[in-house]
């Protein structure tokens, strides 16, 4: 809620490291965040393992829905 009035005022919510820690895949549905920062441990391995890209791209779907 308090977020919810802070984004109608027009500040920005955003997720960094996201996909690390204590970050969990209900933060997308549950803020309403404007900007979701992947972890640099995915995005930096994503040419040379295609579990990164993979995960990478699952993110950025389930962030979009």
């Amino acid at each position: 809620d308090t977020l919810n009035r802070l984004v109608e005022i027009g500040v920005g919510v955003s997720v960094d490291d996201f996909g690390t820690g204590f970050s969990c895949l209900s933060y997308l549905h549950r803020f309403p965040l404007q900007v979701l920062k992947i972890d640099r441990s995915f995005i930096s391995r994503m040419e040379t393992h295609m579990e990164s890209l993979q995960i990478v791209r699952t993110i950025v779907v389930l962030a979009r829905s």
